[in-house]
C-alpha cells in the first residue's frame, strides 16, 4: 500500500471521530448555557458541609420526641401551658408548646420585640386583635405575629381553647423543667399577671393602649 493511500485511510478514520468530538463539545456548551439561563436569578446552591461540620451539627442537635400528655403549668389566669421543646433542644431555632385556656381567660395586650409568635388553633375559637386589627381564629387556622406587633386575645363565648404556640428564635429556658413559683395574685388577676410578666419576664411587654378584640 503506498503512502498516499495510507494517509487517505488515516484521514478518513480520524475525521469522523474529530467531528463527533467537536459536536459533543458544542452540545455540552449549549446545554450549560441553557442551564445557566434557566437558573438565572436563583441563589447559588449551598456549600455541602464538611464531615467535621456535619458531625458537629449532629452532636449538638439531637432528634426529639414528646408525648401528647405531659404535665402542664398554670402561668396566668385561665392559662395552662404544656412545654414541648425549647431553644436548647433546637440550637436556638424555635420554642414550641401547647396552651390551653379556660372559660375565664382574658389575654390583655402585650408585645414581643425579639421573638415572633405563630399560633395554630386546635380546639375552640379565639378572637384576636393584632396591631389594632381584629380577626377570628378557628380550628385549623394559623396566624403569624412578627416582633413588635401588640396582640390581645379572648375566647369566643367564653369557650375553652387549645392551641400550639411557636416562638422564633427559641428561648433555651422556656417552660422545660417547670417554671418558677408565681405569686397567687398572678394566677387570679389578669392585670396583675400582665404587669408581673412585663416586669419580670424577658421580651414580654404590656401594651396599655390597645384594648381587647371588639373594644373601641
Amino acid at each position: 500500500m503506498n503512502i498516499h493511500k495510507r494517509m487517505n485511510i488515516t484521514q478518513e478514520t480520524i475525521l469522523p471521530k474529530f467531528l463527533i468530538a467537536l459536536l459533543m463539545v458544542f452540545l455540552t456548551l449549549n446545554h450549560n448555557l441553557y442551564a445557566a439561563d434557566q437558573n438565572s436569578g436563583l441563589p447559588p446552591m449551598p456549600a455541602k458541609p464538611s464531615q467535621e461540620e456535619a458531625a458537629m451539627t449532629l452532636k449538638e442537635i439531637k432528634p426529639w420526641h414528646r408525648s401528647q400528655e405531659e404535665k402542664g403549668f398554670d402561668i396566668y389566669p385561665g392559662v395552662k401551658i404544656f412545654p414541648k421543646i425549647n431553644g436548647s433542644m433546637t440550637n436556638g431555632e424555635f420554642t414550641g408548646l401547647i396552651e390551653k385556656t379556660a372559660s375565664n381567660y382574658v389575654g390583655h395586650a402585650h408585645v414581643h420585640y425579639i421573638a415572633s409568635e405563630t399560633i395554630v388553633m386546635l380546639e375552640g375559637q379565639m378572637e384576636m386583635r393584632i396591631s389594632g386589627e381584629d380577626i377570628l381564629l378557628k380550628p385549623g387556622d394559623w396566624v403569624y405575629i412578627p416582633p413588635g406587633n401588640p396582640h390581645s386575645l379572648k375566647p369566643v363565648n367564653r369557650n375553652e381553647t387549645k392551641l400550639i404556640l411557636l416562638h422564633v428564635p427559641g428561648d433555651p429556658n422556656e417552660g422545660m423543667g417547670g417554671i418558677p413559683p408565681l405569686p397567687p395574685e398572678v394566677l387570679s388577676d389578669p392585670e396583675v399577671g400582665l404587669k408581673y410578666y412585663h416586669d419580670n419576664v424577658p421580651d414580654i411587654y404590656a401594651d396599655y393602649e390597645m384594648g381587647l378584640p371588639g373594644e373601641k
